[in-house]
């Protein structure tokens, strides 16, 4: 979705702007070149991307949206020319316009790339743009999987539905079903029935009776596993920014999402909340964007 390099080869000729950097004022001041790739740009995360460069202080110097040469791209991954996956990265590469940049600012190469994340998104932290928007960097789907997901009352209380879905949807996990229900006390003691003999057990029924849910079941590449990061931990106080809990709740007994353990949980859970017909299977118009 992002490729962060130097800056020679997009923009030759074109050089940016005389800035900051030229004045000799900080030590570290550096520029990098920043391109969103085509799939970034097809799933409509340009804004997303150049916000977050924005908000860190960072300064645009260099902006060309283009659809570049398999020339260009040869010099560029030159590096990589040996590999086996380069004349598909290159044909990728080529397949739709790219966003190319250039930012400047204080350790902007080094901290450009802790903001992007790691190469394989399954790697990288929530609150880093290929942790929140990116699941596949290979090939395999053999760990395709569905995932039951709750907002709690609290969470509906607090008008944060349509941020968590958003999250959801921008990590490329595709929705197959939802509804807006208050679940019976009955109901909930047998979603909960593993926690049945702990002292808060009539507490956590009472509350999640309370109000509202939005159960929900997504689906994707190591969904469960991924959407228990996205999530946080359990206790919020223990959740890291960039996080679901890490950025909106206080209290372990108000923490407003509940998500599988489990594949197994989430196959028990899904057919707990939902009948077969109430599962939807289409192909999303983003999946050839969002999966190799």
């Amino acid at each position: 979705m992002v490729l962060l390099s130097t800056l020679g080869i997009v923009f030759q000729g074109e050089g940016p702007p005389i800035s900051s950097c030229d004045t000799g004022t900080m030590a570290n001041c550096e520029r990098t070149f920043i391109a969103i790739k085509p799939d970034g740009v097809q799933r409509g995360l340009v804004g997303e991307i150049i916000k977050r460069f924005e908000q860190k202080g960072f300064r645009l110097v260099g902006l060309k949206f283009m659809q570049a040469s398999e020339d260009l791209l040869k010099e560029h991954y030159v590096d990589l020319k040996d590999r086996p996956f380069f004349a598909g990265l290159v044909k990728y590469m080529h397949s739709g316009p790219v966003v190319a940049m250039v930012w400047e600012g204080l350790n902007v190469v080094k901290t450009g790339r802790v903001m992007l994340g790691e190469t394989n998104p399954a790697d990288s932290k929530p609150g880093t743009i290929r942790g929140d928007f990116c699941i596949q960097v290979g090939r395999t789907m053999a760990n395709l999987e569905r995932t039951f997901i709750a907002i709690k009352p609290d969470g509906v209380q607090r008008g944060l539905v349509g941020e968590i879905i958003k999250r959801f949807e921008q990590k490329g996990f595709r929705l197959v079903a939802m509804k807006f229900l208050r679940a019976s006390e009955e109901h909930l003691k047998q979603h909960y029935i593993d926690l049945k003999d702990r002292p808060f057990f009539p507490g956590l029924v009472k509350y999640m009776n309370s109000g509202p849910v939005v159960a929900m079941v997504w689906e994707g590449l190591n969904v469960v596993k991924t959407g228990r990061v996205m999530l946080g931990e359990t206790n919020p106080a223990d959740s890291k920014p960039g996080t679901i809990r890490g950025d909106f709740c206080i209290q372990v007994g108000r923490n407003i999402i509940h998500g599988s353990d489990s594949v197994k949980s989430a196959e028990k859970e899904i057919s707990l909340w939902f009948k077969p017909e109430e599962l939807v299977d289409y192909k999303s118009c983003a999946h050839d964007w969002v999966y190799e």
